[in-house]
């Protein structure tokens, strides 16, 4: 949640409202709903694929962080921040 904030608060710092909103509502139930019986992956997965679709990369990749912690791998700066 850490990345998101610091993402939410560039993309808000460079104007890009739509993306701030829309970064915000993909994270709003990953707190609440992560590991519960109800989790999907792939429906966080798919929406942050969505919003970089959309927006593009500014910071970080959520979709490949949601992969990596699907399978249990350490999330690293390799992944987190795109050099692009």
């Amino acid at each position: 949640m850490g990345c998101a904030f610091h993402e939410l608060q560039f993309r808000a710092g460079r104007n890009q409202t739509k993306a701030a909103v829309e970064l915000a509502y993909a994270c709003h139930n990953l707190p609440q709903a992560h590991r519960t019986d109800h989790f999907k992956f792939s429906y966080f997965h798919n929406l942050f694929r969505d919003f970089h679709l959309s927006h593009g990369y500014l910071l970080y990749d959520f979709a490949a962080m949601i992969e990596d912690i699907k399978h249990n791998k350490e999330l690293d700066s390799s992944i987190m921040l795109r050099s692009d």
